[in-house]
């Protein structure tokens, strides 16, 4: 271990430290360098002009850098030809929600914006899975950091009782050693952001797969180069800039340190860990020791 991480480490009240834990809410990695580089961008301005060859563009890099991990193994995304680009991956919720409606149902400890927009949605297990449903499942698993741990008996049941599953892959680019295969009969879609390994939340932008094309608000604003170019041109600027392994690399070993020190058991989500089975996000202690942002105040 390094001796500046040690120093620092030396110097964190670890008996009160606790307190710092996000217990909901938890907030990825927002690196110093990723703010520089935006003001830089900013600075410079943007005179893109073609917004149907900048969509070309962006897909084809951010398929890349999704497939560049040398930490994580995934595959399966050629089996989705059709490539969109959204508005984060919330975007892709908002087009389920208004395609499938009452449709669509979702498991327990899912991302909270799906009882937001819609509080009586239904929430499923594996036995109460049927015929009809629409899931919409989280690969990774947020509440767990790591994939779900009944994900294959999940797919295989929902491709047993013809239910379409449609994944959110948000939090993929803030792993490590995550291995999936995307390539599931039941997987009719698949979405990713810049969010959570780039900090990027404020800046809305990703990618979905899909088997087939529908009619909804991504297809319809893709469709009409409706894209946000300027949202598009920072992402590619921050993919060209920063791996998708950037921030593991960067504070992975500080991670292990905090869950340590903490008693936490480890994710493989770099940003939370659990106490007592209970999520709780660490990244006032990852900043503090490895950014000089001191967020333990």
């Amino acid at each position: 271990m390094n001796d500046s991480l040690l120093k620092k480490s030396n110097e964190i009240e670890w008996a009160e430290a606790h307190r710092f834990l996000q217990f909901s809410r938890f907030k990825p990695i927002y690196d110093r360098a990723f703010h520089r580089l935006l003001e830089d961008l900013m600075e410079k301005g943007n005179n893109l002009s073609d917004p149907a060859a900048l969509r070309e563009q962006y897909l084809s890099q951010m398929d890349k850098w999704i497939n560049s991990s040398q930490i994580n193994s995934i595959s399966g995304l050629e089996a989705f030809p059709d490539r969109d680009v959204i508005i984060g991956v919330t975007h892709t919720l908002d087009d389920l929600h208004i395609t499938h409606h009452q449709s669509i149902v979702i498991l327990d400890k899912t991302y909270a914006y799906y009882k937001r927009i819609r509080p009586d949605i239904p929430v499923r297990t594996i036995e109460t899975l049927q015929a009809g449903d629409v899931l919409v499942f989280e690969a990774p698993f947020a509440h767990y950091g790591d994939l779900h741990p009944h994900t294959t008996e999940i797919l295989n049941r929902c491709h047993e009782l013809s239910i379409p599953v449609h994944i959110d892959a948000s939090w993929y680019g803030c792993l490590r050693n995550f291995n999936f295969d995307y390539s599931h009969p039941a997987i009719q879609s698949i979405s990713f952001s810049l969010s959570k390994g780039l900090g990027l939340g404020s800046h809305r932008t990703g990618i979905r797969y899909s088997k087939k094309r529908w009619p909804g608000p991504v297809s319809i604003s893709n469709d009409f180069n409706m894209n946000i170019i300027s949202s598009m041109w920072i992402g590619m600027k921050f993919m060209e800039k920063f791996t998708i392994d950037y921030a593991q690399e960067k504070y992975g070993e500080a991670y292990t340190l905090v869950c340590e020190k903490l008693n936490l058991t480890p994710t493989k989500a770099l940003h939370i860990a659990f106490q007592d089975n209970v999520p709780v996000g660490v990244r006032p202690f990852l900043r503090t020791l490895v950014d000089d942002v001191n967020e333990l105040k």
